[in-house]
């Protein structure tokens, strides 16, 4: 895409894009290791009941977890190539890969969004679950 032709609400310097990246780098970090701590308490629960419904509890959160992680793995491997691209463009034009204006990810920056919202919505889920089994 030719650069001078990007809309300027979707324009923004390389910079901003490294900062997002990091950010949702740190972010990513933070859900691995909360999913570790669900599935520790997960585990507590499962240990304390063994009730059919318990166990059916169990197993769909078992199996949410994992997509759960699944969509982080990939949300980090797209942000990875994103961060490559700009590497990239930075080593092969320094002045005017830092000048000029980029596209902004408004594609991976909507996806963050998402999965943080559906993160929060389990989170809320799993808490409820944890009331009626603790």
């Amino acid at each position: 895409m030719n650069k001078d032709k990007i809309a300027p609400e979707e324009r923004t310097h390389i910079d901003v894009l490294h900062a997002d990246h990091m950010a949702w780098f740190k972010q990513l970090d933070f859900y691995k290791d909360e999913l570790v701590v669900l599935t520790n308490r997960l585990a507590e629960v499962s240990m304390k009941n063994s009730s059919v419904e318990e166990r059916q509890g169990v197993e769909q959160f078992q199996n949410r977890f994992i997509r759960e992680r699944e969509v982080i793995d990939i949300l980090e491997h797209d942000i990875k190539l994103h961060e490559n691209k700009i590497v990239k463009e930075v080593e092969e034009n320094p002045l005017a890969a830092t000048k000029s204006y980029h596209t902004y990810h408004s594609g991976l920056a909507d996806r963050m969004t998402t999965m943080e919202k559906l993160f929060a919505d389990l989170r809320v889920e799993f808490n409820q679950f944890l009331t009626k089994w603790m």
